[in-house]
C-alpha cells in the first residue's frame, strides 16, 4: 500500500504472469527483444476474469524512460511498462501516471524484461458485459403490427426498418456504417431507437451530432420523446449547446457596473439583467428579444474568460448547470463544431475516459454527415484578426471616459512589480500600430476579393512587408505576455490559486500565445505543405482582414479523433452518395481507409406524381450578360402564376441582389411579399416564409440545406445556377491542387461531385412530407448542354419533367400546380 498524499492511496499486489495469455506474452517478449531491452509501453485488453488477452505497443523509449502515450485508452484497459533493471518498484513518475490512469478505470502494470514477473500497481475497473441489441424486437416496433402503427398518421416504411437493422448490427458488432437516407425514410427514428436502447441497457453514453439547430430541436422536442415512449425507457437526453449560448452572470454584472460608473443608459442591458433574475436556463434561445451581437458577446459565457471553480458566481452559473445536466444524461445531442472541440481537447490532454467539453461517451451518430469536412476544417483551423486581438488587449488595458480599466489596473495592486505593468499601454499602442499596418497590407493583397491564399510556390520575397509586420505583431504579443508574467512575479502559488484575476491573466497570456503562433506560422508557409494559409476580408465598422491556417486534409484528424478511440460510429445524411457511390464523401471526410458498412435507402415519397422538374431550353448560359435579364423576367412570370410560395436559390449574393432589385416592385404590385437573405436573422426569415404562404424568399449558400418548409408555403423551388463552389475559395483551391498533384482530376474528383451533392440538398427543400406537391425549376442550361449535366439529373428522384422553351414551360407549370389530384 502506497500513500501518495492525504486521502489518496493505491493498493499494489505482486502477481505472476499467469494473468497474461500466451499470445500477448509472446508479443511483449519479442517487442522488448527488438527494442534491445529498452523500455516500452503497451496497452492490454482484459477479459471478464481479469486476464490480459490482447496487447498493442504504444511507444518505445530509452533504457531509462519511455513516452506516456495514453490518449487512446479505454476504461478497463491495462498499461504495461517494463523496467529493464528488473526492479519492479514503481518510481515517482510511475505512480503519477498510475494515479491518473486509475482515476479513469485504467490499470497499470510493471514487468521485467523477460516478462516473468508482473507488478499490478493499479487494477483496472472491469468492463461491464455488453448486452447486444435485440434487432428483431426493435424492428417490430416499426412494423404494421408494432407500437408505431398505433400513432395517428402512421405509414410503414420498409427502408426505415432496413436502416434500423444496419445501424443496430453495426452497434452490436462494434463496427461503423454510412447510410444515405432520402427525405421521408425516417432516418432519425432508425438511428435513435438503437441509440437510446444501447445507452439504456449498457449504460454507455451516445452522442448524436448534427449540423443544424432545426434538426437538434426536432430530435429533442419530437423524436427522442417518441422513441423513449416506444421503448418504455426513461433515459435522460440533453441538447448540449456551446458556452457562447449562455449568459455569464459575472460578465453581466461587470457590464452593469461599467454602465453605472459612466452614467450610461442601455435599455437592452437592463432587459438582460431583468431576464437573468427569472430565467431557468440563461440560454439565448429563451430570450423574448434579440440583443445586438456586440452586447451579447460582452455578457455571454466565454472559455477564454471563464474562471471555473474560482468564480464567485459558480453556484448559479447557467453554463455549469447545463454541463451538470449533460453529465447526468445518457444521450447527448450536439452540433459538429462542439463535438470536434471535445475531441480536440481529448486528443491534446483529457483522454477519452474523462470529461472534456462533454462527459465521456462511447458511440457517435453523425447526422447531416455530408458536412463533416467543412465542420472539421473549420474547427481545426487557427486564425486571428485585428478584431480578435483588440478583444484580448481590451481585457488587459482599456480607457473609458478617462478611466483606466482592465487586468493591468486590477493586477497592479496585487503584484510587487507594478512598475513593470505600467509599460503595457505603450506596448499595446506599438502593437496596434503594426497591426493596423498589417491590415493595410493584407487589404491591399485582397483588393476587392473576399480571400487571398499564400501559395506554397510563391516566393516569400513577394510578401516581405507583410511578413515583416507579422513578425512585429508576433513580437508585440510576446512582449505583452512577458510583461504580464514579469509583473506577477513574487505572488505565492496559493495566492495564485485563490485569485480569479491571476487565473484570468493566465488565460489572456495563453490567447496571446495562440495569436503569436498564427503569426509565426505564416512566416513558414512555404514549408508547411500540409496547411492552407490565407487571409479573408471582414466587414464591420472598419474593414479588416483575418489570417487563417487550415488543414489541407482531415484524414489524420478523423483517424486520431474518431476512428481510433471509438469502435462504432454511424454516419447518415440524405446526401452522401453520388450516383450511388460513396467515394467522394469518404475521401473528403477522411474515411477512405476506414471499413464501413454502406447503405442507400431511397425516399418513399411519390416524386413521380407530386413533382415537376422544369428546365427552360431558351435560357442563356449563366455566364452570359443576358442571363440576369432572362432570369428576372422568367421568375416574375413564374411567381405570378404560382402566386408566390417560392424559394429562389442562388450561388452568388451579387446575382441574388440584382435579380431581387429587378423583380421586387413587380411582385409587390401583385401582392406577393418578397424578402431576401440578409434582411433579417435566418430563423426569423424562415419563420415568416412558412407563415406567409404567398411569399417569396431569395437566398444563397446556407439556405440550400437545413430549410424545412412543408405544405403550401413552398410549392415552387427555383435553382438559378448549378452550385459549383467559387474556384477562388482558398481551401477548395488548395485541395484541388493537391488532387491534381497526386495525378487526379480536380473537376471530376472534387468540383463536380461536390456540386452534385449540394444540388441534391437544394432539390430536397421542396418535398418534406408525402402530401407535398410542387415544381422545381433549374434555369442553368448547363444541366442540358454539358455532358456532366446528366449526373445532376440522375442524382435526384424520378419526377415528371418538362424541358421546353420558357413560354411553353410556364404553361406546364400552371397546369401542374392547379390540376386536380386524382
Amino acid at each position: 500500500m502506497l500513500d501518495l498524499f492525504p486521502g489518496f492511496t493505491i493498493i499494489i499486489s505482486m502477481n505472476s504472469p499467469e494473468r497474461l495469455a500466451e499470445k500477448p506474452l509472446t508479443i511483449l517478449r519479442k517487442e522488448i527483444l527488438a527494442a534491445q531491452g529498452r523500455e516500452i509501453v503497451a496497452v492490454g485488453r482484459i477479459d471478464q476474469q481479469g486476464s490480459i488477452t490482447k496487447v498493442k505497443i504504444l511507444a518505445r523509449g530509452t533504457p531509462d524512460a519511455a513516452p506516456a502515450v495514453l490518449s487512446a485508452l479505454e476504461r478497463g484497459d491495462v498499461v504495461l511498462h517494463n523496467h529493464p533493471s528488473g526492479n519492479l518498484s514503481p518510481s515517482g513518475a510511475d505512480l503519477k501516471v498510475a494515479s491518473e490512469l486509475g482515476s479513469l478505470g485504467v490499470g497499470f502494470v510493471i514487468m521485467d524484461n523477460p516478462v516473468e514477473h508482473l507488478y499490478w500497481v493499479v487494477e483496472p475497473v472491469l468492463r461491464k458485459k455488453i448486452r447486444k441489441l435485440e434487432v428483431e424486437k426493435l424492428s417490430s416496433l416499426l412494423s404494421p403490427e408494432g407500437k408505431m402503427a398505433e400513432l395517428e398518421g402512421y405509414e410503414y416504411r420498409g427502408a426505415q426498418v432496413e436502416m434500423l437493422r444496419l445501424v443496430s448490427d453495426s452497434m452490436n458488432a462494434g463496427t461503423s456504417c454510412a447510410v444515405e437516407a432520402g427525405t421521408g425514410v425516417g432516418k432519425s427514428l432508425a438511428y435513435l431507437l438503437p441509440s437510446v436502447e444501447w445507452a439504456a441497457v449498457n449504460g454507455e453514453r451516445v452522442v448524436v451530432s448534427t449540423a443544424t439547430i432545426n434538426l437538434q430541436q426536432q430530435l429533442i422536442e419530437r423524436d427522442i420523446p417518441l422513441v423513449k415512449e416506444l421503448l418504455h425507457r426513461d433515459l435522460k437526453a440533453v441538447l448540449v449547446k456551446g458556452r457562447g449560448n449562455y449568459l455569464c452572470r459575472r460578465r453581466l454584472d461587470q457590464q452593469m457596473e461599467e454602465q453605472d460608473l459612466f452614467s450610461e443608459d442601455d435599455e437592452e442591458l437592463k432587459a438582460l439583467k431583468a431576464w437573468s433574475q427569472v430565467t431557468e436556463t440563461g440560454s439565448k434561445s429563451d430570450l423574448s428579444f434579440f440583443p445586438r451581437d456586440e452586447l451579447w458577446n460582452s455578457v455571454c459565457s466565454d472559455s477564454e474568460i471563464c474562471l471555473g471553480l474560482r468564480c464567485a458566481y459558480r453556484e448559479n452559473c447557467f453554463f455549469l448547470r447545463a454541463r451538470r445536466e449533460a453529465a447526468a444524461a445518457g444521450l447527448l445531442v450536439v452540433n459538429h463544431h462542439l463535438l470536434f472541440s471535445d475531441l480536440s481537447l481529448r486528443l491534446s490532454s483529457s483522454g477519452f475516459e474523462g470529461t472534456a467539453v462533454l462527459p465521456p461517451f462511447k458511440k457517435i451518430v453523425f447526422d447531416e454527415a455530408h458536412t463533416i469536412e467543412r465542420s472539421a476544417t473549420s474547427y481545426f483551423s487557427e486564425s486571428f484578426s485585428r478584431y480578435s486581438l483588440e478583444r484580448i488587449l481590451s481585457r488587459i488595458h482599456r480607457v473609458k471616459k478617462g478611466r483606466v480599466l482592465g487586468l493591468m489596473y486590477l493586477l497592479g495592486g496585487l503584484g510587487k512589480r507594478r512598475d513593470v505593468l505600467d509599460a503595457i499601454p505603450r506596448e499595446i499602442d506599438s502593437l496596434m500600430e503594426h497591426m493596423n499596418a498589417l491590415d493595410t497590407l493584407a487589404l491591399d493583397l485582397l483588393r476587392n476579393e473576399s480571400a487571398f491564399r499564400f501559395h506554397p510556390a510563391d516566393s516569400p520575397d513577394r510578401y516581405t512587408g507583410l511578413l515583416d509586420e507579422l513578425r512585429e505583431v508576433e513580437r508585440g504579443v510576446k512582449k505583452i505576455a512577458e510583461i504580464l508574467s514579469e509583473g506577477l512575479e513574487g505572488l505565492e502559488d496559493d495566492e495564485e490559486e485563490e485569485s480569479p484575476l491571476l487565473y484570468e491573466a493566465k488565460q489572456v497570456m495563453r490567447r496571446l500565445k495562440i495569436a503569436g503562433g498564427v503569426c509565426a506560422g505564416f512566416g513558414d508557409y512555404p514549408e508547411k505543405t500540409d496547411k492552407i494559409f490565407f487571409i479573408e476580408a471582414l466587414r464591420g465598422k472598419r474593414k479588416s482582414a483575418r489570417f487563417t491556417i487550415a488543414p489541407l486534409d482531415i484524414t489524420d484528424i478523423m483517424k486520431k479523433a474518431v476512428f481510433e478511440p471509438f469502435s462504432s460510429i454511424v454516419f447518415t445524411s440524405a446526401t452522401l452518395a453520388v450516383r450511388d457511390d460513396f467515394t467522394y464523401w469518404r475521401k473528403r471526410s477522411g474515411l477512405s481507409d476506414q471499413e464501413l458498412a454502406l447503405g442507400i435507402f431511397s425516399s418513399p415519397y411519390p416524386y413521380d406524381r407530386n413533382v415537376l422538374l422544369g428546365i427552360p431550353t431558351d435560357a442563356p448560359p449563366p455566364a452570359s450578360p443576358e442571363y440576369v435579364s432572362f432570369l428576372s423576367d422568367f421568375l416574375g412570370k413564374v411567381l405570378e402564376v404560382s402566386e408566390g410560395g417560392a424559394l429562389v436559390l442562388f450561388t452568388s449574393y451579387a446575382m441574388m441582389r440584382e435579380v431581387w432589385e429587378r423583380t421586387r416592385e413587380g411582385l409587390t404590385n401583385l401582392g406577393i411579399s418578397v424578402s431576401k437573405q440578409g434582411d433579417d436573422d435566418r430563423g426569423r426569415l424562415l419563420s415568416r416564409f412558412r407563415e406567409d404562404t404567398g411569399s417569396v424568399l431569395f437566398a444563397t449558400d446556407s439556405f440550400w440545406e437545413g430549410v424545412d418548409t412543408p405544405g403550401d408555403a413552398l410549392k415552387v423551388l427555383i435553382l438559378c445556377r448549378l452550385p459549383f463552389r467559387v474556384p477562388s475559395d482558398p481551401v477548395i483551391a488548395a485541395r484541388q491542387e493537391a488532387v491534381e498533384a497526386a495525378g487526379g482530376n480536380a473537376f471530376k474528383d472534387i468540383s463536380l461531385p461536390d456540386a452534385v451533392t449540394r444540388f441534391k440538398q437544394g432539390f430536397g427543400r421542396l418535398i418534406r412530407r408525402s402530401s407535398d406537391r410542387g415544381v422545381v425549376l433549374v434555369t442553368d442550361n448547363r444541366i442540358l448542354t454539358k455532358p456532366y449535366g446528366r449526373m445532376f439529373l440522375e442524382s435526384v428522384p424520378k419526377t415528371e419533367r418538362s424541358t421546353k422553351e420558357s413560354g411553353y414551360l410556364l404553361e406546364d407549370v400552371e397546369t401542374f400546380l392547379y390540376r386536380q389530384q386524382t
